[in-house]
């Protein structure tokens, strides 16, 4: 137990005992008594008023300190709560910035290999298959320009020649022979390839391969 402690202990116990509605006795004698009643402290000795009031300022100067020790902590607490708030609202912002950047880039990509697929293949079936087809990994970009669109479109339409419109072709008159039905002078198309047959494709090859590779 500290020194202040002790003295509030012992004074609270003197305060206990002489609490009879008259002022302490400073060693003379009580009226109507024989023997003089003087407050003593744990040690027997007679308590130091003066001591007692001292240390009684200095307790209550320290729990002073300590409360404003305390809400000074708090204060700080919330301040760098308040700081590290900040903080994370500033990284959120660069981050929303940076996404948002990134979603223009793949747009303005987006556009321009759209433009592209417009510009060279303009005899495409569906201008939309061919981009779903294209490799696009195999695609060089300039920021968000694509570079060789042309050449790649080339290889997509050699490997996929049927994703670009028929080039028709003259058929020659083979009359009741022909398994495509056909009429004499009647050119053949890709969607009369489509409704061909595994026998009518071989028994005219050659009319058909003509037809698949110009699409």
């Amino acid at each position: 137990m500290s020194e202040l402690d002790e003295g509030a202990t012992a004074l609270e116990g003197t305060e206990t005992q002489g609490d009879t509605g008259q002022e302490p006795s400073t060693g003379g004698p009580v009226e109507g008594t024989s023997t003089a009643q003087v407050p003593t402290g744990p040690d027997g000795k007679p308590i130091d008023w003066s001591y007692v009031e001292k240390l009684r300022r200095e307790n209550a100067e320290f729990r002073t300190r300590a409360t404003d020790r305390d809400e000074l902590a708090a204060e700080l607490q919330a301040y760098r709560d308040a700081e590290m708030t900040a903080q994370e609202r500033l990284e959120r912002d660069l981050e929303e910035a940076r996404q948002q950047a990134e979603d223009n880039e793949l747009a303005a990509a987006e556009a321009y290999l759209r433009a592209e697929v417009a510009r060279y293949a303009q005899d495409a079936h569906d201008q939309e298959d061919v981009i779903n087809l294209l490799d696009i990994s195999a695609l060089e970009w300039d920021g968000p320009r694509p570079l060789g669109v042309k050449e790649a479109l080339e290889q997509l339409f050699t490997a996929k020649p049927w994703l670009r419109k028929a080039t028709t072709v003259q058929a020659p008159d083979i009359g009741a022979t022909n398994p495509g039905g056909t009429r004499p002078g009647a050119t053949l198309t890709l969607a009369d390839v489509k409704k061909m047959s595994s026998d009518e494709i071989n028994a005219r090859w050659s009319e058909v391969s003509q037809v698949l590779t110009k699409g």
